[in-house]
């Protein structure tokens, strides 16, 4: 079931938005005040009435639709089945706060312990960023910027 959701965004915009899990992109996104518009069970019909109602709505209307988003993992949207650190379950607010807590922030990939095994295994070799980032079930582009000091600086 794809469900079309409505909410308000930090900054004060609305944002209206297509979710397969529902409402776990919108925990994600912090908003607030949302709701359910519609629900289809065809990705392609959701990705289609997602636009027309950004476009009714006045709201910012997304450059890609939703199934294409899916399709080729824009902006971690790529549903990892397999992973433990799969953000795409169907947890509640306070489950996921339960879950996020020893690491540090919403909805963080790695806890303190995995940050200092990664930089401490780490070498420099060609490869390994790669080789890392599939062991610990993280994209390639979070662990270059854990370890050029971008993001998890606070850990180190």
């Amino acid at each position: 079931m794809y469900t079309i959701y409505k909410g308000l965004k930090p900054d004060g915009t609305w944002k209206i938005g297509c979710d397969q899990a529902y409402p776990n992109r919108v925990i994600q996104q912090q908003l607030t005040q949302y709701f359910v518009i519609e629900e289809h069970e065809d990705i392609m019909i959701a990705s289609e009435r997602e636009i027309e109602l950004q476009k009714e709505h006045g709201v910012i209307v997304d450059r890609i639709p939703y199934y294409l988003s899916r399709q080729f993992g824009r902006n971690g949207a790529r549903k990892r089945g397999d992973s433990p650190n799969n953000n795409f379950k169907n947890y509640t607010k306070e489950e996921w706060q339960v879950i996020n807590k020893n690491k540090g922030g919403h909805l963080r990939k790695l806890t303190y312990e995995q940050v200092k095994e990664i930089k401490a295994k780490y070498t420099g070799k060609y490869g390994q960023q790669a080789e890392l980032a599939r062991e610990y079930g993280v994209t390639t582009k979070i662990m270059c910027n854990l370890l050029n000091n971008k993001t998890y600086i606070k850990w180190n």
